[in-house]
């Protein structure tokens, strides 16, 4: 079980660094409540688009996530590419939502460098052959290819540099919230939850 340690409480700037940690963890134990955020963000019509995704990786700052070439938010962040994220922690009662600056990374070194890391299992789910929110006519009437190599062709990845941070923290002795820019840890403050 996760527990916010006192000293994580002690200042803005340490609960930033624990909910840090907490990104760093996510991403390498499938378990943790981190590994699921909810990403935000519009479409090319302006109209809102949310939906969960799961944290593969978190360095310096950077959240890494993979997705389809062909999805709808591929589209979106090629064309305005900042997004909002939402990691929820239920059992602490401890909410850290980010606003990210995202490159893509298609077909380059950096796609090359994670599909390489994928088991043959997690590449086939890149292999579909409709694109995603393709009309079926029955559920499960689509096909995937045989073969592991061509899945990497819609194999798209994420970095989401994180810009701006709110932490909201629901405590029985009364809920915090700290906000501020991440590329200035001295501009973590408390704020009104």
């Amino acid at each position: 079980m996760i527990e916010i340690p006192s000293t994580a409480l002690e200042s803005a700037e340490s609960l930033r660094d624990f909910c840090l940690l907490q990104l760093k963890e996510a991403g390498r134990n499938s378990g943790h409540p981190w590994r699921l955020a909810s990403l935000a963000l519009c479409d090319l019509e302006g109209s809102p688009l949310c939906m969960q995704i799961v944290l593969r990786d978190f360095h310096k700052g950077t959240l890494t996530f993979f997705t389809d070439q062909r999805s709808a938010k591929v589209e979106s962040l090629t064309a305005k590419p900042e997004l909002s994220l939402c990691f929820y922690n239920e059992e602490i009662g401890l909410q850290f939502s980010v606003l990210c600056s995202v490159s893509l990374h298609h077909q380059d070194l950096i796609c090359q460098a994670y599909w390489k890391k994928l088991s043959d299992s997690s590449k086939t789910c890149y292999s579909a052959g409709p694109t995603p929110r393709a009309a079926l006519k029955q559920p499960f009437s689509f096909s995937n290819h045989e073969s592991s190599e061509l899945p990497y062709e819609n194999f798209t990845v994420l970095k989401c540099a994180i810009r701006k941070i709110d932490i909201l923290c629901l405590n029985p002795k009364g809920n915090i919230r700290a906000m501020g820019d991440f590329a200035k840890p001295s501009s973590i403050s408390w704020t009104a939850p």
